[in-house]
């Protein structure tokens, strides 16, 4: 099980990377425009981001330790 999910913590390097180039957006909505809607929007964006990063680490971490409960279950059991 411990395999699983520290497979599940590497594979999230990639959903890392999107999502730094999407906080980059906001973060360029926010330079872009000055007090007011722009900014609210950026802080909302980056808000979203770090919710949805969240999320996603704990569904791939959890995911990948059934994974790996499953595959050692099987091969206990030899079905595989």
């Amino acid at each position: 099980m411990k395999v699983g999910a520290i497979a599940g913590l590497i594979s999230v390097v990639p959903l890392l990377a999107v999502l730094v180039l999407a906080g980059n957006l906001f973060l360029f909505v926010v330079a872009a425009g000055g007090a007011g809607v722009p900014s609210v929007v950026g802080g909302l964006g980056v808000a979203i981001l770090v919710v949805a990063f969240f999320g996603l680490l704990l569904y791939v971490a959890v995911l990948s330790a059934i994974g790996g409960w499953l595959g050692s279950y099987a091969k206990s059991e030899r079905i595989i």
